[in-house]
């Protein structure tokens, strides 16, 4: 094969074994890296190029599943909320597989190539843009406090011991609105960093030092991001390895460095235009991420709008006919707390301190409440009228298993938790820890 035009102008030659390195590395890249940029493309790359990728994938996946690795059960959960399901790892297994392939037989077939300068040049564009696309969105969305929110009402009623390692992350994250809008303004920094030539080894750099704490918190808190926090860590770590030995020069050995190559990618009035075009194109795509951030904030976040009964209440009386039920533990019929929350939750809190969550629909003109939850083969409905006597008392009445049902229920101030009251102190004589 002829050799690729080197419009570098290396006089490098690169031995086999880093050209098949650098084969098998760039083609597991771009596999990653490609989606990322077509999601940034409104419609060609949204709403065509990724759900045929994707419905590319949810057949090879499954097929490599049961004949390849030979599983023992079949692939049926496809991508959803968690990112490290079986099905991603096939993937990642895959897309492997087909690096180290596709890359061997590239090499051999090529073994007369001196080096892959152009390959390399045109790849670093490619993930840089990918990873940038993806520190503005993961970024945007915590420095407009939409990916963590503050501890809801029920969680502020959960034991520690009962939370999960990822819910213990998320609320901790969600506490401060300073912390998260910090750690949000550190990814958005790489990104913007990244989109420039001259600042790519620093976008790198600081991509490399988030990404790193980004992906050992998801393996230490089982967070199910890991896979793809590990192939952005090593799209960072790939961007960084580019200059690694200027940086070792540098900063190490103290030796003087040559200048980095800036030369422009394309020098044709026509080509640069359409450069400028496809760059002013990402940076709308971008404004579009903080526009959707924005929106769920206000819709799913803190600040989204609250329920007529939105609340914390404890149970002070619970009447089944006409007979008072004690607050015992062993009663796990009786409530102990009720717990609207936004978005349509209800939560049951019984003596057991065993949590029931229902769908919740309020009718403030009829002044009822409908509580529907459980398995779908088992649907409990309750229906419920309340009424307040003051803004603090809530009173519910409705049929319940046990019989007709009145409880009466006292609103609880949230910031009658430390979390809640604590708040930030310049000065603090002795720690406050609880």
């Amino acid at each position: 094969m002829a050799p690729e035009h080197d419009m570098r102008d290396t006089t490098a030659v690169w031995s086999f074994q880093k050209r098949l390195g650098f084969l098998i590395l760039a083609l597991f890249l771009v596999q990653n890296a490609a989606p990322l940029v077509a999601w940034v493309v409104p419609v060609l790359g949204r709403a065509v190029l990724l759900p045929a990728w994707q419905a590319a994938w949810n057949a090879v996946v499954p097929w490599v599943g049961e004949h390849v690795l030979r599983l023992a059960e079949p692939i049926t959960i496809l991508p959803n909320g968690s990112g490290d399901t079986t099905w991603n790892y096939v993937q990642m297994f895959t897309m492997a597989a087909i690096s180290v392939i596709v890359g061997g037989a590239w090499a051999l077939v090529d073994r007369e190539r001196r080096d892959h300068a152009t390959f390399n040049h045109w790849l670093k564009v490619l993930v840089r843009h990918a990873l940038a696309a993806s520190m503005f969105l993961y970024g945007l969305v915590k420095v407009f406090k939409s990916q963590f929110s503050f501890p809801s009402l029920y969680t502020l009623t959960q034991t520690y011991g009962d939370s999960s390692p990822m819910g213990l992350a998320w609320n901790f994250m969600g506490y401060s609105d300073g912390y998260t809008i910090f750690a949000g303004c550190a990814e958005v920094l790489a990104g913007a960093l990244l989109l420039a030539r001259r600042t790519t080894t620093l976008g790198a750099l600081v991509s490399v030092g988030v990404l790193a704490n980004i992906a050992a918190m998801n393996f230490c808190y089982d967070i199910p991001v890991k896979l793809f926090s590990s192939t952005l860590l090593l799209m960072a770590v790939y961007l960084l390895g580019t200059d690694l030995r200027r940086f070792v020069d540098l900063l190490i050995l103290n030796r003087p460095v040559t200048p980095a190559d800036l030369r422009p990618h394309f020098t044709h009035r026509g080509p640069r235009r359409l450069r400028v075009a496809i760059k002013a194109m990402f940076l709308l795509g971008m404004l579009e991420i903080a526009a959707v951030a924005v929106y769920l904030r206000h819709h799913y976040g803190d600040a989204a709008p609250t329920p007529p009964l939105y609340g914390l209440y404890n149970v002070s009386t619970f009447t089944v006919g006409a007979t008072p039920r004690p607050p015992l533990t062993t009663d796990t019929d009786r409530w102990r707390r009720f717990i609207v929350e936004r978005h349509g939750l209800g939560v049951i809190r019984t003596m057991d301190d065993k949590p029931h969550f229902f769908r919740l629909e309020t009718d403030t003109t009829a002044h009822t409440l409908t509580l529907t939850g459980g398995p779908p083969d088992a649907r409990v409905q309750l229906q419920l009228t309340y009424d307040q006597p003051t803004p603090e008392t809530l009173v519910l009445r409705g049929e319940l298993p046990d019989g007709p049902t009145v409880i009466t229920l006292d609103r609880v101030d949230p910031k009658s938790f430390i979390l809640v009251s604590r708040g930030f102190h310049w000065v603090n004589e002795y720690p406050f820890y609880r």
